[in-house]
């Protein structure tokens, strides 16, 4: 693999008080920091965000082969730049971790538009199309998912518990739930519609949704939680 990133992470990450998976303290750290304007909270979100980008941008390129060592570097630049400047002007301080997430997705994708002219040139450098969730990405997709599923009425959100959080079946959730198997399929659309609504969740993959399978053998990768169709 030409890039391998667990060097470069692990000695950025060994300064930080929590994991770079840690998504909630990276939130609440960035919270404080807004709230008090600590210093040392300012840098630990700093830093935080430096090894997220390194981390998505070395997966990234690793994956798709689509540039060399310069290009990588330009772009973790490009996207750090980008995410200190905007730190004090994040609307939502509570998510800042979609912040982050959304600027690295921009800058990928900005990347590959100026490139795309000359990679198709070259059988070798061709880019693969990029999995929705990936390594971190697919962690973050899935604590959203989670907290907007919580977020949901009582009724729908247990049934898309159960359907996408758990992988059962219509059956297993109607016997479950003591809904007839007409009002959990019921329930479950309108918990997808919701969550195909939800504004995290689009800001991080607006080409299509997340969420969604209408058949019981759709599961996706991680943690029973189902892969999109159209």
């Amino acid at each position: 693999m030409p890039f391998d990133r667990s060097a470069r992470l692990d000695a950025l990450a060994r300064h930080l008080p929590f994991g770079v998976d840690d998504f909630d303290a990276a939130r609440d750290t960035f919270v404080t920091w807004r709230r008090t304007g600590a210093e040392a909270d300012r840098q630990t979100a700093q830093l935080w965000a430096y090894c997220y980008v390194v981390w998505y941008f070395y997966g990234k390129f690793a994956r798709e082969r689509t540039g060399g060592p310069s290009d990588l570097d330009g772009v973790i630049e490009r996207a750090c730049r980008r995410t200190f400047r905007s730190m004090e002007s994040v609307r939502d301080p509570e998510r800042f971790p979609q912040f982050v997430s959304v600027v690295c997705r921009n800058v990928l994708l900005s990347y590959r538009a100026r490139r795309r002219p000359t990679v198709e040139m070259d059988d070798h450098l061709v880019p693969v199309a990029a999995s929705e969730a990936d390594g971190l990405d697919r962690v973050l997709v899935r604590r959203l998912i989670v907290r907007a599923i919580g977020a949901l009425p009582p009724a729908i959100s247990e049934v898309a518990r159960m359907r996408l959080l758990e992988g059962r079946s219509y059956q297993d959730v109607a016997q479950a739930t003591g809904h007839p198997l007409a009002t959990t399929r019921t329930y479950y659309s309108k918990a997808l519609a919701r969550l195909r609504a939800d504004p995290d969740l689009r800001a991080l993959h607006p080409d299509g949704p997340l969420v969604g399978a209408d058949d019981d053998s759709s599961k996706a990768e991680t943690g029973g939680v189902r892969s999109a169709r159209p």
